[in-house]
């Protein structure tokens, strides 16, 4: 049976987390408040590693936001 596909790219599963985390308002500011990153600081480092890493820990800690981003 073949395998579904996936992407492997971890920069493009970070960018899509963190498009997910911050589409919502709420989510946003929630996550711009657990995290310390200002609004400057995450335009600034966008596509940096740590601040994708950060968008996945995000997600990690609270169950139902990582469900709902997966579907």
């Amino acid at each position: 049976m073949p395998r579904p596909e996936t992407n492997r790219d971890p920069a493009a599963i970070g960018l899509q987390a963190l498009a997910w985390a911050l589409g919502e308002p709420t989510r946003a500011e929630r996550f711009l408040a657990l995290t310390g990153i200002t609004p400057d600081e995450l335009r600034s480092r966008l596509t940096e590693p740590a601040m994708l890493a950060a968008a996945l820990g995000f997600l990690e800690n609270h169950e139902p936001d990582l469900i709902a981003c997966a579907e």
